[in-house]
């Protein structure tokens, strides 16, 4: 349905921008029934999302509820970077899995000439303040400052349980290099999704089905 939907939303920007006047003459009798079949299949597709349905069949088996994400999560040791991902998809509102390759950690308010040097995300962790700060991720274009995300307690504490192991600068480090982020988001997707198939056993889980449970 969404692969459809976006082949009508194709069909329907070249219909609207077409140039020739005795073309828009001939096409603008079908763009209606265009319009209305993009419509209805854009509503069904929305209907699966709006009822956290899954539509493929390895989607429904793959996916695994918000309690038994929390289950796990507090079932590993804070010693495995899985349990600090579940903790971010679970505790705030859950964000795209590349969103964190590379996502800083600052123990103190960014400069500046920090927030110039450095486009990506960011966790400030202060004893006063600690918030996440979203500034490269999917649809960023529509959020010009990007979008902040107060760091609830529950959070902080398992932020400090993980950097207690392991004293860092990224929020997440390659296994080969622990002073290293994963510099190519869809690596850490793909990290994120191989520990998910394997902590629950399931080989249809990934990170977007989280983010749909969540």
């Amino acid at each position: 349905l969404n692969t459809l939907k976006a082949d009508l939303a194709a069909v329907m920007s070249v219909v609207k921008h077409v140039s020739n006047e005795a073309q828009k003459k001939l096409i603008k009798h079908y763009l209606a029934a265009w319009e209305a079949a993009h419509t209805v299949t854009q509503e069904r597709a929305m209907t699966a999302f709006d009822n956290n349905k899954a539509i493929k069949p390895k989607q429904r088996d793959g996916f695994i509820h918000y309690d038994e994400l929390c289950e796990a999560r507090d079932a590993l040791p804070y010693t495995d970077p899985m349990r600090l991902w579940l903790a971010l998809s679970t505790m705030i509102p859950c964000a795209r899995a590349g969103d964190y390759a590379d996502c800083r950690l600052l123990f103190e308010e960014p400069t500046p000439h920090f927030l110039t040097e450095y486009a990506g995300n960011y966790c400030v962790m202060t004893k006063s303040v600690q918030y996440l700060h979203l500034r490269l991720f999917k649809t960023s274009k529509q959020y010009p400052v990007g979008i902040k995300m107060a760091i609830p307690w529950c959070l902080s504490v398992e932020i400090a349980h993980s950097l207690k192991n392991k004293r860092r600068q990224f929020m997440f480090v390659m296994a080969e290099d622990h002073t290293k982020p994963y510099k190519i988001r869809s690596s850490f997707t793909n990290f994120v999704d191989r520990r998910l198939k394997s902590v629950f056993g399931n080989p249809g889980a990934t990170a977007q089905l989280v983010r749909r449970a969540y």
